[in-house]
């Protein structure tokens, strides 16, 4: 059972290692053609169901059971590139790779604000999703269902590639920033290039999820997860490494007494006559029960990871080291007008943008979707974003600096469009 997960695990990025008897072990390291230095975390590919990553210093291995072999590696910043070994070499390997000088911004150029981007297709969308280079789509052309496709675009919606699938499909992005195909029963990670689209490490979706459910972040070479105890009041975060074996504890979260400096004088009035023993009880309520609606929630920006904690109203930040750098205190949630019965208001979730590395807090009052941005460094708000008010609004992503939705086509009101809004 360890090592089924151990390959599901690493099939989040790459498959499972095919084990065989008479396999071979071929070792190797990549680097950087400029600084010779190794490059860590690049993808190194056999066949969609053989593949590994390059350590910390560049070093792979992997079993390979005949030659020849075309070895494809890949890596955000380097490209793909593809190899071939005719037989299994008498020494380490070494391949050079090239930083591939990219600039994203300038895809994300347009003079309109808000933009339909698939209005002049001829597709509804059903499910899309990010990866840091590509918009990837799934859609119906003339919105049949029998004639579903495959969409990888770049971020303003231009297609790149498109290969026909089969419905029940929709898209999933796992913690480590990897866009997933999920089918009926079976689940596909999806990489591309500008020649074609190609549908790896295949697996059954139930392990998958199993992963996805057991950690929330990665950090580092490892992975983390968290478990709020309630009876004690406490968050414990772990952190794991790569083995799966070796868990630690990097953070334990109490829940401290309130002092209630921030409650308004008519409540704290009411402390005095009732005593803060009964008003502590009274706030622990109401967070308990805003808790049912929001919940406790890890999220990463560049490489260190933050914690909200909905017991002490405070943002953690742990670095790379596993180490606590900050604690800052949050009041976005705390009712603007509180009263004894009304503390917290809820919102629906944390979102952080991967390329501009911000975070916003989504709230939906009234039928009505906001956005409002988040510093994680201080724990303040800034102003709420302006965005037309779209009842009809799914799917929202923030990539780039800019609102993604699908909303329905107004002419063609069966259609399922995608919109786009820039950010100011």
């Amino acid at each position: 059972m360890k090592f089924r997960m151990l390959g599901i695990l690493a099939g989040l990025i790459i498959t499972g290692l095919s084990i065989q008897s008479q396999a071979q072990i071929l070792g190797g390291k990549i680097i950087d053609r400029d600084t010779r230095e190794g490059i860590g975390m690049v993808t190194v590919v056999i066949n969609p169901t053989t593949g590994t990553l390059t350590d910390s210093s560049g070093y792979f291995s992997i079993e390979v059971s005949k030659y020849p072999i075309d070895l494809t590696v890949s890596h955000l910043s380097y490209g793909t590139q593809s190899f071939t070994l005719n037989f299994h070499p008498s020494e380490e390997v070494v391949f050079l790779l090239e930083q591939v000088r990219t600039n994203i911004p300038e895809i994300l150029v347009s003079g309109k604000k808000l933009q339909i981007l698939t209005q002049g297709a001829d597709y509804s969308i059903s499910s899309f999703e990010f990866d840091q280079k590509f918009m990837w789509q799934i859609g119906m052309v003339n919105n049949r269902a029998k004639k579903t496709r495959l969409y990888q675009t770049n971020l303003i919606g231009d297609t790149i590639n498109s290969i026909p699938i089969e419905l029940p499909a929709s898209l999933l992005k796992d913690f480590f920033g990897n866009v997933h195909l999920e089918t009926k029963d079976s689940v596909f990670q999806l990489f591309g290039d500008k020649n074609e689209i190609q549908l790896l490490y295949g697996d059954k979706r139930e392990e998958l999820y199993k992963v996805l459910g057991s950690y929330q972040a990665t950090l580092g070479e490892g992975l983390v997860y968290f478990n709020s105890y309630s009876n004690l009041r406490e968050i414990h975060v772990y952190y794991i490494d790569n083995s799966l074996i070796n868990h630690e504890p990097i953070l334990i979260l109490e829940d401290v007494l309130d002092d209630h400096s921030w409650l308004p004088d008519g409540l704290k009035q009411m402390g005095r006559i009732l005593g803060p023993r009964t008003v502590q009880q009274i706030v622990n309520q109401q967070r308990d029960y805003f808790k049912v609606f929001c919940h406790d929630t890890i999220f990463k920006l560049r490489d260190s990871l933050y914690v909200l904690d909905l017991n002490n109203d405070k943002l953690h930040t742990i670095g790379p080291d596993k180490k606590l750098i900050r604690s800052v205190p949050l009041t976005f949630y705390r009712h603007p007008n509180p009263t004894i019965s009304n503390l917290f208001f809820n919102f629906d979730e944390i979102i952080t943008d991967p390329l501009d590395h911000r975070v916003y807090i989504q709230y939906r009052t009234n039928n009505k979707w906001r956005f409002v941005p988040l510093d994680p460094i201080t724990g303040e708000t800034g102003q709420e974003i302006p965005i037309p008010r779209y009842n009809a609004m799914a799917n929202i992503r923030i990539h780039g600096g800019a609102i993604y939705f699908t909303y329905p086509e107004k002419l063609f009101p069966y259609f399922q469009r995608i919109y786009r809004q820039v950010i100011e």
